[in-house]
Formats: structure tokens, sequence, C-alpha cells
């Protein structure tokens, strides 16, 4: 979509949901950055269909892929952390596996364990890389969250900790190896 706004002769398209120049090169607000900044929140009909229309993309361009593995967490840590090389170290050994690798955004792990829970989606793994960053969390998932029936054993068993990249390469190559003769029996209907 390209339009002329009435402040300017400046050409603007959108790209996703964020509005950029004429030339492609000056990202500006998204649409919602701005309707958030207005006196006129409430008077943006046309905001849903643009949500909407982000939501159809995003599906359709992950309808393209199967079985991704996705990786978050590592954009937070600063680039000289070992949490950073680690990310990057694992998205790497993923696509060199042959994996679909879909890195981070959202909200990451229990937003992931969350649809396993609730059984929307089909059991995988959750791979914590780092024992001494995890742990403690874990422990208290474990103790705290299982002993207000929060969660079950069963809730927790997909979140598995590794300190190894080839390791947590392993353990999708195995669940993959698993998911493989259901997804050839689902091709088959």
């Amino acid at each position: 979509m390209v339009m002329a706004t009435p402040e300017s002769d400046t050409r603007l398209s959108y790209r996703g949901a964020a509005r950029v120049r004429g030339d492609g090169t000056e990202p500006t607000q998204t649409a919602d950055q701005r309707l958030l900044r207005s006196a006129d929140i409430g008077k943006d009909p046309w905001r849903v269909l643009r949500i909407q229309s982000e939501f159809v993309e995003g599906v359709d361009t992950l309808s393209q892929i199967s079985s991704a593995v996705t990786v978050f967490g590592s954009a937070w840590f600063a680039r000289d952390a070992p949490f950073y090389d680690l990310g990057r170290d694992l998205g790497a050994a993923l696509a060199a596996a042959g994996h679909p690798v879909i890195t981070g955004g959202g909200p990451g792990l229990f937003e992931a364990l969350t649809p396993v829970q609730d059984r929307k989606v089909t059991q995988f793994p959750i791979m914590l890389l780092g024992k001494d960053f995890w742990e403690q969390l874990l422990d208290w998932v474990r103790v705290n969250l299982s002993e207000h029936a929060v969660v079950s054993a069963a809730d927790v068993a997909p979140l598995q900790v590794t300190d190894s990249v080839d390791g947590a390469v392993a353990i999708v190559q195995e669940s993959r190896q698993r998911q493989m003769p259901v997804e050839r029996q689902r091709q088959t209907r």
C-alpha cells in the first residue's frame, strides 16, 4: 500500500505494521504507536484490520514451514554475554542439522509450554540452555506450582535443561524421529 499524506508529498508504504518512507530506508512509527500516542485511540476503526492482516501474514509465512524449532532468549543478553553466543550457536547447529529455525519473538518458554499443557498442540521438547541459569526457576516451578496444583509432573516434563548445544540438537532430532511416523499417518489420511 502506498499513499500520500496530507502533511507532505512524501510517499509512504507499510511493511507489516511499520510505516516506511518512500525510499524504504527510514522506518517511522508503527500505526499502533501513532494511535497510542494520539487522543483518538478509540476512533481508529481500521486498527482491527491492520492487526488481523499481521496475523494473516504471519500464519501464511509459518504455514510454509514444517517442524521448525524456535530459539528464544539470546537477544536479551549483551553481545559479550556467554548466553548470547550460546543462543546463536544453538540456532546455527540446528540449522546445520537441517531443522528450520525461527528466532524468538514473543514471551518465550512459558508461552510455548501453555498450549502443550492445555493439549492444544502436540507435546514437544522445550529446552533450557544453561543449567546454572535455569535450575532455580525449575525447582520453584516443580515445588511451588506443584504444591498448589497449578502444574503436574506431566506438565513440566517437556522442559529439559542442558549445557550442551550438541545435546540440545540431539534432543530435537530424537523428538523429530518420534514424530515422523505420526506425520506420515496424517499425510496418508
